[in-house]
């Protein structure tokens, strides 16, 4: 159900280090970045629930609930706008 969840970071490349080693405990891996670099995902394979750092969307402190989120992993475009019209 959860497809992933975030939390934000200015410092990506130090959180990528951290959490890199972190993951890796739990045989998570480096499986997907943004184009633009801003994401980094961790998990143990894709289409599974993964872990990742961002930059905070917008460009705030980075604090707790800013950069921080949680996907639900929907199967199509309908079943969004129905979870997102029922919300």
């Amino acid at each position: 159900m959860i497809a992933y969840s975030l939390v934000g970071s200015y410092d990506l490349q130090k959180a990528r280090a951290f959490y890199g080693q972190l993951l890796a405990e739990l045989g998570a891996k480096e499986i997907m970045v943004r184009p633009d670099g801003n994401a980094i995902f961790f998990g143990l394979e894709r289409g599974k629930p993964m872990f990742g750092i961002c930059k905070p969307w917008d460009d705030g402190a980075s604090q707790p609930g800013n950069g921080t989120m949680t996907a639900f992993a929907a199967t199509d475009p309908a079943q969004v706008k129905a979870l997102y019209d029922k919300a």
